[in-house]
């Protein structure tokens, strides 16, 4: 009875140690294919890609850390550390990655000949949502990857190479690949939910879109309803969270609400009158087109964007690809001109009725002095 308690505690022990402090397996290098040339090295290097969308910029320093696993030639235990490598990395608005890298500082010193390996993996910055709980959200790559150091007799590195974990793929170091991590980032346009307009403090706007109506020309009619359709996409580099979908987009006129259907608003507006859109992911671009209108010249212009977009007098405008950044405060204005009339004093629709008339007294007047000279 007692040896069984004791083994029962033994167990229970064992299972709480494996729990706290995660062992790999020996790796056993003979089970790995002969790498190829393009496939071995002496100066390893870890490779990051932050991937986004247009609109979105991030800059951060990123870790990836180095375990022993051991091998059957070295134990786990007679493996000298490996520094921690990080990254730093700037992606901007304009792109939708950024690659950098950077090397491996190897162990001078080893105990004895052999193959040790080591587990490559990124480490999770725990804190690093907790900046974007609300704007924005990182997904940190899950891959690892096993590093193998060959050394001989000597004590010296001969060579090293290194296989994707998940697809048992060896790394090709002469691809400037080497150990690739990816990482991918999402933000909402709105970086503060209580000020919108980042760049306006001072601004009261309550929305990250706001598309304005203006109607202009001296015989413009203020009054008149012009019809919209704006339409919110995505280029689809980094799929939209659930929570962050297009259809969670929402808009207004005024008070009325407007009906999303999966991206696609339709409104009018009038003159002074605007629609405004929130929850509005940054790297979204959007099209606004307006329907054409007799007699009018349509122009939309985005705040963002250097080229006014323009329409043939009376046949409407779509202004397309207009992106949505992560600073807010995105503005777009629709303006109608109306057609000048040049006063002329007489109707012009009634013009050759007059001529007739005038065609026909000039004819009778010529008559009548015609009978005077006969008689």
């Amino acid at each position: 009875m007692k040896n069984r308690i004791v083994h029962s505690i033994i167990s229970i022990l064992t299972a709480f140690v494996f729990l706290i402090d995660p062992v790999f397996a020996a790796e056993d290098p003979s089970t790995y294919p002969v790498a190829s040339d393009g496939e071995k090295t002496t100066a390893p290097f870890v490779t990051k890609e932050l991937i986004g969308n247009k609109g979105v910029s991030l800059t951060h320093t990123f870790t990836f850390t180095f375990t022993p696993a051991g091998t059957t030639t070295v134990d786990a235990g007679d493996h000298p550390a490996i520094a921690d490598v990080t990254i730093d990395i700037t992606k901007k608005d304009s792109e939708t990655s950024a690659v950098s890298s950077a090397d491996v500082t190897l162990p001078s010193q080893f105990s004895k000949p052999g193959v040790y390996a080591y587990k490559v993996a990124e480490k999770e910055d725990a804190g690093f949502n907790s900046q974007y709980e609300t704007n924005g959200k990182i997904e940190f790559d899950q891959e690892t990857y096993t590093m193998l150091i060959y050394v001989d007799s000597d004590l010296q590195i001969t060579t090293v190479t290194a296989v994707k974990d998940s697809t048992k793929q060896k790394t090709s170091w002469d691809t400037g690949k080497g150990m690739k991590f990816e990482n991918k980032i999402i933000k909402n346009a709105n970086p503060d939910p209580g000020n919108p307009d980042p760049d306006n403090p001072s601004s009261d706007r309550t929305a990250d879109v706001i598309i304005k109506k203006q109607v202009e020309g001296t015989y413009g009619d203020r009054n008149k309803a012009f019809n919209f359709t704006v339409t919110f996409s995505t280029d689809g580099t980094v799929a939209l969270p659930k929570d962050w979908s297009l259809s969670s987009i929402t808009g207004s006129t005024g008070s009325t609400k407007l009906t999303n259907k999966n991206g696609t608003f339709t409104f009018t507006l009038k003159h002074g009158q605007q629609a405004e859109f929130s929850n509005v992911p940054a790297g979204v671009t959007y099209t606004v087109k307006e329907d054409g209108a007799k007699g009018y010249t349509a122009v939309y212009k985005d705040a963002k964007i250097t080229d006014a977009f323009t329409d043939t007098k009376g046949q409407g405008v779509t202004a397309s690809g207009c992106l949505i950044h992560e600073n807010g405060g995105a503005n777009g204005q629709m303006t109608n001109t109306y057609e000048n009339i040049t006063p002329t004093g007489i109707v012009t629709k009634n013009a050759s009725f007059l001529f007739m008339i005038l065609a026909a007294a000039a004819a009778a007047i010529v008559s009548i002095r015609s009978k005077r000279e006969q008689d």
